[in-house]
């Protein structure tokens, strides 16, 4: 059995994507109502996504927070559309 040494780099990767998806996330603050239910439905995903990935590994954190961005993707595109 080999022995994984994890790197440095692998975490800076990991937090790096982490911060860009939070920031995403984030900065669409301040719209309309219709919006923030989207916002706090994603938000409420996403933080159960990282209890999945506590428990799952990384893989499980890609997997949850890609379903969490399709979530509000269509949220944002079919029950809160934006105004024209």
């Amino acid at each position: 059995m080999t022995k994984r040494k994890k790197t440095g780099g692998t975490r800076v990767v990991a937090f790096i994507l982490a911060a860009a998806m939070l920031a995403g996330v984030f900065a669409s603050f301040g719209r309309a109502e219709s919006i923030a239910v989207c916002q706090a439905a994603m938000e409420k995903c996403l933080l159960t996504g990282m209890w999945v990935g506590f428990l799952a590994g990384l893989f499980g954190t890609f997997v949850g927070a890609s379903a969490c961005i399709l979530g509000y993707d269509f949220c944002r595109k079919y029950v809160a559309p934006p105004a024209r």
